[in-house]
């Protein structure tokens, strides 16, 4: 009995140091996962999924813009084009994406990403979630996946892992003011992207200050605007990029200061 009492906390010891240990290694772990923002809830797990040709994204009908969407956003640098199915593909490693309305609780831009070898499972209360939850599986391959060519010699690999997040801010976005500085149409739409990548979902385009409209397919500045839905009037190169970044929001604004341009 006198050993067993001496013996105790030794063991005792050792079993908050292995505990310890492997705490602190998770934590590290966990942390050299670069996703933005950070998620509510992150969870590692043993293992990676690989991205390959021949590979399809399982999609519900009511996702299947949003996984066309991304096998698009991720075919330039991969070097092929995972193909959407909305049908049952077989036991081959794949994505998929669909609602699920018992995740209410996540909101309506909340997600869940599973991600374990042989399966991505992306779902969602609704579409927007789902949008989101793509643009965080795509920061979580390698950031040459961002690149606009065929990068050769990249392995195309995800941890496994468990991600539940959801907006603490129900307002996220950015404004581009081109009243004062012109900005070139190719630079809107990158802007725009850029905004959908990091998943903030209002874009505020300042258009002018002055009482004249100088775009010519406008003849008066339509009413100040804060859609879900993009309005057709807006100048339709930039209205393409906005639709297909449906889940955002599009807001307008111009100032008429009284005699400021007498």
């Amino acid at each position: 009995m006198k050993i067993a009492l001496v013996r105790l906390p030794s063991v005792r010891f050792a079993g908050c140091m292995v505990l310890l240990v492997s705490g602190f290694a998770a934590t590290i772990k966990a942390n050299s996962v670069s996703v933005i923002p950070r998620p509510v809830r992150l969870e590692m797990k043993e293992g990676k999924f690989l991205f390959k040709p021949g590979m399809a994204i399982l999609a519900d009908s009511a996702v299947a813009a949003e996984g066309r969407f991304f096998a698009r956003s991720l075919a330039p640098a991969l070097g092929f084009t995972l193909e959407v199915s909305t049908s049952r593909i077989g036991s081959a490693p794949h994505v998929e994406m669909k609602l699920v309305r018992s995740l209410e609780k996540l909101g309506d831009e909340g997600y869940r990403l599973n991600v374990s070898p042989k399966r991505i499972l992306l779902t969602a209360p609704t579409a927007a979630g789902v949008f989101y939850g793509s643009q965080t599986l795509r920061q979580l391959l390698p950031v040459q996946i961002y690149r606009e060519a065929k990068m050769e010699g990249t392995e195309w690999s995800v941890p496994c892992l468990l991600i539940e997040d959801t907006p603490r801010f129900k307002w996220r976005g950015a404004m581009l003011d081109v009243s004062r500085h012109f900005m070139p149409k190719e630079f809107v739409k990158k802007y725009i992207d850029l905004l959908a990548i990091h998943k903030m979902n209002s874009f505020h385009w300042h258009l002018t200050d002055a009482p004249r409209w100088p775009l010519p397919q406008l003849q008066s500045p339509p009413a100040p605007t804060r859609v879900a839905r993009i309005p057709a009037r807006l100048p339709a190169s930039c209205c393409n990029r906005l639709v297909r970044n449906k889940d955002q929001r599009a807001v307008k604004s111009w100032r008429t200061p009284p005699s400021s341009s007498a």
